[in-house]
């Protein structure tokens, strides 16, 4: 069999030419990302790039009232997600909530515990058609423990590694990064002596 021939492409938004990520990309041809490298006086800020007809047009996503804003992840009905953040510290170390947008609104999602780290982290990195997204938040041990949140009901529910659901205060740091139309989740966790291990849920 041939391979089929294929081409990369740069992509920058003129905002920050020196740092872009694409991060989520749907069947629409539509792509998540944000420009600048969340240095201090370079923050984060996200965007939607739609490819169409061999042009690139980027359009500004931006949690309202935020400093930064990464957009992580969308879905084919217009939903996207991400996480933002009110501060652009030298030392790096921003809050981070998370967000999804629906119809142009944004709207809010944290994990409903208090044990969150100081200042708090959560972050959705990917959402499915039926608008149930992935993501973490992290304890003030840096333990990252991974969640599905429903848009439609804004319920939760925990990702854990299996042989810790007995003892959820001991799982292993945990980032739940994607999730398709199954309900399959991907992510990766801290294993044992040190290892990163990839997993499929």
């Amino acid at each position: 069999m041939g391979m089929a021939r294929q081409a990369f492409t740069t992509l920058d938004n003129r905002g920050d030419p020196t740092f872009n990520q694409l991060l989520g990309i749907n069947n629409r041809g539509q792509i998540a990302g944000y420009f600048g490298s969340g240095a201090q006086g370079h923050p984060n800020k996200g965007y939607l790039l739609t490819l169409s007809h061999g042009q690139s047009m980027f359009q500004n996503e931006n949690f309202t009232g935020s400093v930064q804003t990464q957009v992580t992840g969308l879905n084919d009905r217009g939903v996207t997600v991400g996480f933002y953040s009110t501060m652009n510290t030298a030392s790096m170390t921003n809050n981070n909530f998370g967000f999804y947008t629906w119809r142009g609104r944004f709207h809010r999602v944290n994990f409903p515990t208090p044990h969150n780290a100081s200042p708090p982290v959560n972050q959705l990195l990917g959402v499915n058609d039926f608008g149930i997204a992935v993501g973490f938040y992290t304890n003030p041990q840096a333990t990252n423990f991974g969640y599905l949140y429903n848009t439609h009901s804004h319920r939760f529910r925990r990702v854990v590694v299996p042989r810790s659901m007995r003892r959820p205060r001991k799982a292993p740091s945990l980032t739940a990064t994607a999730i398709n139309n199954r309900g399959d989740v991907a992510g990766f966790y801290d294993g044992r002596h040190g290892v990163t291990d990839a997993f499929l849920k």
